[in-house]
């Protein structure tokens, strides 16, 4: 959250030129809720200031690097620029990530060097910005994500399929081929994930894009629990994926979870099946028993972290 922060609070430390890596606007559990962000779940509750969104950063100069297909991340950045003095610009397959592309065609310590020599020079570092889209829109970064199949597929050989994995996000890579998938993309890409964090992150991309049954496969694959999916997904994309797969095969995921001891995991699997299924006594009971167990492991450093932190409570709440 490091985006948010230097928005936020760089007019607290006197900074003259903000360059923020995919910044969110707000942190108020209502704002993300609003735009379907539901990310960071656990760190939100501690976040208290609204500096962007209440015109204290108005005067904020810089650039807030994102990538649009990203929804939450765009709709974070429109904002941002709406409320302040930043510029945003559009790096294509970087999802949350896009320094590791910006990092590639251009360096992320030339790009600090040229835009603070710009800003010493001629008070704007708009020349700047513009090379930078210039060579972004050159690279195969951007060409791989807005081009067309065929284009794709021979990015695919020209770059090959683990500069890409390394580069680009897999959401990235899915939503790429969403239309149209295709043989190369299977037998290059899906190997590829090769490890339980790969896995992990491809299995989440191929969810999203639809491919349930290929994404739930991926996940499940190291037979542990898969925090980021359950802990994180919206109640609504977990009841999408419940119905696409069927009762039977969305309660032995639960069953699964309870086994590896993932009771909040589990929970939320169970109450999906009795939302999108109907429940019955015994299920009932399964759940109220999962919520008592979940409330008991919660580490407690969580539970601290999710108490208000007086301090950072504004002065004149009683007021």
């Amino acid at each position: 959250m490091g985006g948010h922060a230097s928005v936020s609070f760089g007019p607290l430390i006197g900074a003259d030129y903000v360059l923020a890596v995919a910044p969110q606007a707000s942190l108020e559990p209502s704002y993300m809720a609003g735009i379907g962000d539901t990310r960071w779940p656990d760190s939100v509750p501690v976040f208290r200031r609204d500096h962007i969104r209440a015109g204290l950063c108005r005067d904020v100069q810089g650039v807030a690097l994102f990538d649009p297909a990203q929804p939450q991340d765009a709709h974070h950045v429109a904002t941002i620029v709406e409320r302040t003095r930043i510029k945003g610009v559009e790096v294509r397959g970087g999802w949350h990530h896009p320094a590791r592309i910006v990092n590639r065609v251009a360096g992320i310590g030339d790009l600090v060097r040229d835009i603070a020599h710009e800003l010493r020079d001629h008070g704007s570092a708009a020349c700047t910005l513009d090379a930078l889209n210039g060579v972004l829109q050159q690279g195969w970064e951007h060409r791989f994500v807005t081009g067309t199949t065929k284009d794709r597929a021979a990015l695919l050989t020209e770059v090959g399929a683990a500069t890409l994995v390394r580069t680009l996000e897999f959401r990235s890579l899915v939503a790429a081929f969403h239309d149209a998938p295709g043989p190369d993309f299977a037998a290059q890409i899906l190997p590829l994930a090769d490890t339980p964090a790969r896995r992990r992150s491809l299995g989440h991309a191929l969810l999203t894009h639809g491919f349930a049954e290929d994404g739930l496969d991926l996940l499940l694959a190291d037979d542990k629990p898969v925090w980021g999916f359950y802990h994180a997904a919206s109640c609504a994309f977990l009841r999408e994926q419940a119905e696409r797969l069927g009762a039977d095969a969305w309660r032995r995921e639960a069953h699964r979870l309870d086994r590896l001891g993932d009771s909040e995991a589990a929970l939320f699997c169970f109450q999906t099946l009795r939302d999108v299924f109907g429940g019955g006594q015994q299920l009932d009971a399964k759940i109220a028993s999962l919520q008592r167990q979940s409330s008991d492991d919660k580490p407690k450093a969580l539970v601290a972290r999710q108490r208000p932190d007086p301090a950072l409570e504004p002065r004149n709440a009683g007021r």
